[in-house]
């Protein structure tokens, strides 16, 4: 079953066990720096989601997930 809560959860352990800020994080997820087109995620949205009080589209976990290494089976 779905939780917003334990995705929120997992989302904030991942972040942290990679010692990023949510400014850190919203860097990494895009721009030109990183070498991809898509947009940064901004850090309200992160925020939210780490929260557990926004659900987030499945191309921005996919995108989390690849950031951090995970699977999206984990988060």
């Amino acid at each position: 079953m779905f939780s917003k809560e334990l995705l929120g959860q997992r989302l904030k352990l991942a972040r942290t066990t990679h010692n990023l800020k949510l400014v850190d994080l919203a860097n990494l997820s895009g721009g030109t720096d990183n070498s991809t087109d898509k947009p940064q995620i901004n850090i309200s949205s992160l925020s939210q989601w780490e929260n557990g009080t926004a659900i987030m589209r499945i191309g921005f976990t996919q995108r989390l997930a690849d950031i951090y290494g995970i699977s999206l089976d984990w988060l």
